[in-house]
Parts: structure tokens; sequence; C-alpha cells
């Protein structure tokens, strides 16, 4: 469990949260409800499919209202393997991975640069399997 990093984000002046209950227990001082509904009907409400695509969601929105030109991902590593012949790489990136590149889409679509290191595999097209 990360303590020292949970320690670090209940002291941030403002962390977005859907959880009702950790936002209730006042560990959080910058606890405010993630806008869920308002991001769910600004997007395709089918690809919020990590916490990433919700973050990215916001970042865009935040983009957009403050003239930020871009949004830089660190320590995603989706990539995972993305050969559909080999099954020994977990199945949840497959899950998550459609979803954060929607949004990375999404963000370029509306004029905002986002930047993420070669190894994250964000960028990289899915293998056609027909």
């Amino acid at each position: 469990m990360p303590f020292g990093y949970l320690a670090y984000v209940s002291q941030l002046p403002t962390v977005w949260m859907r959880d009702e209950r950790a936002m209730a227990s006042g560990l959080f001082k910058g606890a405010r409800r993630y806008p869920e509904r308002e991001m769910k009907e600004k997007f395709c409400s089918f690809l919020f499919t990590s916490s990433v695509a919700y973050m990215l969601a916001k970042a865009i929105t935040d983009c957009e209202e403050q003239g930020i030109p871009q949004i830089a991902l660190y320590g995603i590593m989706q990539g995972g393997n993305l050969d559909p012949a080999n099954q020994s790489q977990s199945a949840e990136y497959a899950y998550q991975r459609p979803g954060t590149q929607y949004f990375i889409w999404e963000a370029t679509r509306r004029g905002i640069k986002v930047l993420a290191a070669k190894e994250s595999r964000l960028f990289e097209l899915p293998p056609e399997v027909w």
C-alpha cells in the first residue's frame, strides 16, 4: 500500500474523488466530488474504462477552460502484450487501453497536445486480427 503517496495526496489543495466514503472521511483536505455526470455527458460514457480515462476527461475539460495547451502522461504503462495470440498478459489493459486511447484522441482532436513516454505504448494501434 503506498501510504507515503496517500499522505502526500491527502494534503493537496484539490483531489477529485468518486468514493463517497473517502470524501466523508475527512482525510483528504482538498476533496472535491468528481463531476462524473457532466464528464459522461460531454464524452463517450462507454469509454470511461479506467481511472486514467476519468483523469483525462477532467484534464481535457480543464485545458479547454483554462487555455492549457498540453497534457503529459507519466507512469501509465497500458502497453502490456498487444499480441492477442499471447494470452500471458493480463486482460486488464486490453479492457482499459481503448478508453485511454479514446481520450488521447479526443484531446488531440480538440487541439491539446498529449505527451507520453514511448515505452507507455499508448500511441500504438492495436494489432489487426481478422
